[in-house]
């Protein structure tokens, strides 16, 4: 649990890193668009020079996962300077970065692609965001265990016949271990694991992975709250727990089926990209990355 210094901590560098990957994407997509050579190394190196001009920044919190095509498949991809692929506007690209600042750590994945999709991918794409979606809009009571409420971000998932084979989310320290225990949200059981609580840190990251074709995850860092049940409720006096943002970089519209989304994770998603207007806009640098955030985060409409 974080107390209220480290707690403003990682909300604020959650802040300033989520600056950091608009900024990388409209750097990468004028590349694309130039039809410069960038590979899968160059574009996480290049990310790492966008984070580390933010204030308070120290090193990453972990080797970045740039992965392009069928890499994005490999749960746990690194990428090689001799062997990295090519990024191009024919696949999907994954991007599983962090960074150690002086006041918190982050860790956020993003999936993108920069010119043509198929349906299937659109589809999956899709599926997981609603997951997303629906882990972090999530209210639950006071005694809750993580493995609880992991279903929430794999039921979209499973009406489809698709999992995937990792935990959803793992705790997320203050200037200290990416990966922090005791707590997770995942279907597994650990004698060491204790209730959600007012303060944790943790990693909305549900995705999907086509082998040898491509792979999706979205990563969020969320904080648990607690959570003022209406009065009009019979039950208000039972206590209540929900998550809170850390991460506000946009969800790629492109590889959004609208018509798939209920109202609520419509309602969710148009509310999350106004967020991250408010929150980002006037930290970016140029008005070239102004102009690439409003076009990211216009209303989704169907």
């Amino acid at each position: 649990m974080k107390n209220p210094t480290e707690e403003q901590g990682m909300r604020n560098c959650g802040i300033r890193d989520s600056v950091a990957r608009v900024r990388h994407l409209v750097w990468l997509e004028n590349q694309l668009n130039q039809n410069i050579f960038v590979n899968e190394t160059q574009a996480a190196e290049r990310l790492e020079q966008f984070q580390s001009e933010e204030t308070f920044y120290q090193s990453l919190s972990f080797d970045s996962i740039s992965a392009f095509g069928a890499n994005a498949a490999i749960i746990h991809y690194s990428p090689k300077a001799k062997t990295a692929a090519t990024i191009t506007k024919t696949g999907l690209y994954l991007l599983d970065a962090g960074a150690q600042y002086l006041d918190g750590t982050t860790d956020v994945t993003r999936t993108h692609v920069f010119g043509n999709v198929t349906n299937d991918q659109k589809k999956a794409y899709t599926l997981v965001l609603q997951g997303s979606i629906d882990l972090a809009n999530a209210v639950f009571p006071y005694g809750t265990y993580g493995r609880n409420i992991d279903i929430l971000a794999r039921a979209p998932l499973f009406k489809n016949y698709m999992n995937y084979n990792h935990g959803t989310g793992h705790g997320i320290g203050h200037y200290l271990s990416v990966h922090e225990g005791p707590s997770f949200i995942s279907m597994g059981y650990s004698s060491s694991d204790i209730p959600l609580a007012d303060g944790m840190v943790f990693s909305d990251e549900p995705g999907f992975y086509l082998p040898q074709q491509f792979g999706i995850r979205l990563e969020t860092g969320i904080i648990v709250k607690n959570y003022t049940v209406p009065v009009n409720y019979v039950n208000s006096s039972v206590q209540f727990l929900h998550f809170d943002l850390l991460t506000y970089v946009p969800f790629e519209r492109d590889l959004i089926v609208c018509e798939m989304l209920t109202i609520e994770q419509k309602e969710w998603l148009n509310w999350y990209h106004q967020q991250t207007q408010d929150k980002i806009k006037n930290l970016l640098r140029t008005e070239e990355e102004r102009d690439y955030l409003q076009r990211k985060t216009e209303p989704i409409q169907c």
